[in-house]
């Protein structure tokens, strides 16, 4: 990737995973009934290799979207028939001419995370599944059955229910918890962002030449903390540190808690991820 781009702005064809999310978000949310998102689905013009392409966390589109239909939040039921709408158009659905060919349905419905290569489209959607008996969870397993998915084997479900069982039994204080200090960490830092902005102009942050967002706020983190040691800015040294406590609490509940989860889990590669940027910030403020 061209360092002076953000993700976004670095593709050779200028649309990211977050682009053809915001899209299709777009289409769910102002369509009034299926054919309109049928419709405005077939007038989308995005190159295949694009669809697949991950977010942050290592899902691509399909599978964020099968995520939505797994759980059971219930301020969304409501958008869970446009969902399935929009994997109707998908994969072709009682008659419902599909945007892709049959080897792209095949390679959508079985290409795994970035993580894992056998996490496909649905294991994701039976690992997340919070109610078997949903009607547009069954129909999108149907569907997925229907359009040759690899069936899962009976050490991938027998996972998936250890798992769940596991992250269930976790306390519901402490799932409470883990939000609050997620909030308290993220806001920090956006002030620690904003401050320097506004305070110290002559730090400059690696932005995008064109959308002029921060690159990699991670990768910034060493060159804030050096700045402020370097110049004794006592109030950002002070807000950094509260950034780095906050995180340093959270993966103390990751240590406790999370490591009896199997290693495969989600839950784990979470913490695998805060540990590497609590490290970044330990060896700097610290070492």
């Amino acid at each position: 990737m061209n360092s002076k781009y953000c993700n976004k702005c670095s593709m050779k064809e200028n649309i990211s995973n977050i682009d053809i999310f915001n899209i299709i978000n777009r289409i769910i949310n102002n369509s009034s009934e299926p054919n309109e998102i049928y419709t405005k689905i077939n007038n989308i013009n995005i190159p295949f290799n694009k669809w697949l392409e991950f977010n942050e966390d290592g899902y691509n589109i399909f599978q964020w979207y099968a995520w939505f239909i797994s759980t059971n939040i219930k301020k969304n039921t409501y958008l869970k028939p446009k969902v399935y709408a929009f994997f109707q158009k998908v994969f072709s659905d009682y008659g419902i001419k599909s945007i892709f060919n049959k080897d792209q349905i095949k390679q959508i419905i079985n290409y795994g995370t970035l993580y894992d290569s056998k996490h496909t489209l649905l294991y994701h959607l039976v690992r997340y599944c919070e109610n078997p008996n949903d009607a547009y969870y069954k129909r999108l397993y149907k569907l997925l059955i229907d359009n040759q998915a690899i069936q899962l084997t009976q050490e991938q479900l027998t996972t998936i229910s250890n798992i769940n069982t596991e992250e269930e039994n976790l306390p519901n204080g402490l799932k409470i918890y883990i939000n609050d200090i997620t909030n308290k960490y993220k806001y920090i830092e956006r002030l620690i962002i904003d401050n320097i902005t506004t305070n110290y102009v002559d730090y400059k942050f690696d932005k995008c030449v064109k959308c002029n967002v921060i690159i990699n706020f991670i990768k910034e983190i060493p060159k804030i903390i050096e700045y402020a040691k370097t110049n004794n800015y006592v109030v950002l040294l002070n807000m950094i540190w509260v950034a780095y406590y906050q995180r340093k609490l959270l993966n103390q509940l990751f240590d406790k808690y999370y490591l009896i989860i199997d290693s495969k889990s989600d839950l784990n590669k979470i913490h695998s991820r805060h540990s590497h940027i609590l490290d970044i910030y330990t060896d700097n403020l610290i070492n």
